[in-house]
């Protein structure tokens, strides 16, 4: 089969160009059934989602009471449909909003119904949130790397090692403006573009520590060109949280 990459959300999902996607209204409903008999009155925009809904259509589709049988229990169904109301809406705003969270003992149940029900998205939202052992760094080591030789900074209580950034950093050594502190606000200003949020994935390295990151919020980056009283925008933490690959 062909596959293509179409964004839906904050994450890129594969397709089968040659799936012949339903066309249904918004208003349209579809019954899910359950293994265990329980039943979920799914909306059109939601159902377009699901992969076993999509296979189906062409059974489904002429019935007035369109029902498809899942080989599934209810149980954390209910968070599925809430993650693909999360995901559309973002969608359909064009941005990302609050975080959709998940605990760890849901994650591995929903990976397992991403994979059954077809539904790529969430699939790739549970492997993003795996846990990962990551990096406690001191603040005091943090500050041992001020220079262009050597330059970490820190967005959002995270460490980035950014040094082999700056060759290519459209504003070159001003990046070194954002040591000594937390960027966040900086970084908002200059780079908030998803582009930008993205590639700092590549460059992260740790964590700071909880007690650290009380310091690091009362220090001042050097040189800051505008009130350093200001704080980075909700919109801004939510997306770079949102986008970023690490925890």
């Amino acid at each position: 089969a062909v596959v293509s990459t179409q964004s839906t959300g904050a994450f890129k999902v594969t397709i089968d160009k040659e799936l012949k996607l339903p066309r249904m209204s918004e208003d349209s409903v579809i019954t899910l059934e359950t293994k265990d008999g329980e039943e979920f009155e799914v909306e059109g925009k939601i159902a377009l989602r699901i992969g076993v809904v999509c296979d189906a259509w062409e059974t489904i589709k002429n019935e007035e009471n369109k029902r498809v049988s899942v080989p599934v229990d209810a149980e954390f169904l209910d968070k599925v449909f809430d993650f693909l109301e999360w995901e559309l809406n973002n969608k359909e705003k064009g941005v990302i909003g609050k975080r959709f969270e998940i605990s760890e003992d849901q994650k591995d149940a929903l990976l397992q119904l991403s994979n059954v029900l077809k539904i790529p998205s969430l699939q790739q939202f549970c492997e993003r949130n795996q846990k990962i052992e990551v990096k406690v760094i001191p603040w005091e080591e943090v500050l041992e790397h001020t220079t262009v030789d050597s330059c970490w900074i820190v967005i959002d209580g995270c460490v980035y090692d950014v040094t082999k950034w700056i060759p290519s950093h459209p504003g070159g050594n001003t990046i070194l403006q954002g040591v000594g502190g937390d960027c966040s606000k900086f970084f908002e200003i200059y780079h908030h573009s998803t582009v930008s949020v993205k590639m700092l994935n590549k460059y992260f390295i740790g964590v700071l520590s909880g007690s650290d990151k009380e310091k690091v919020q009362q220090c001042k980056p050097l040189s800051m060109k505008f009130d350093e009283s200001q704080s980075p925008s909700i919109e801004f933490l939510n997306n770079l949280r949102a986008r970023r690959g690490h925890p």
